[in-house]
C-alpha cells in the first residue's frame, strides 16, 4: 500500500473506535486534498458528539477549513 492508503486506514481505524480523545499528526501527508477535506468534516463530527482532538498539521490552510 503507498503511504496514503496507509494513511487513511489507519484514520479509519481510529475514527470506527469509541473514541475519547485522538491524536493525529499530519493527517494530509500523502492524501487527495478532497480526502483531507472528508476527514476533516468526518473529525468535526467527532469533536461534536464530544472527542477531545489534537490535530498536529504543517498545511493549516486545509485543517481549518
Amino acid at each position: 500500500m503507498s503511504g496514503g492508503q496507509q494513511q487513511m486506514l489507519a484514520i479509519g481505524q481510529a475514527l470506527m473506535c469509541w473514541l475519547r480523545y485522538l491524536v493525529i499528526d499530519e493527517m494530509s501527508l500523502g492524501l487527495a486534498p478532497l480526502i483531507v477535506k472528508r476527514l476533516v468534516a468526518a473529525i468535526g463530527e467527532l469533536v461534536s458528539r464530544g472527542a477531545g482532538v489534537i490535530l498536529v498539521e504543517l498545511l493549516t490552510e486545509v485543517a481549518g477549513r
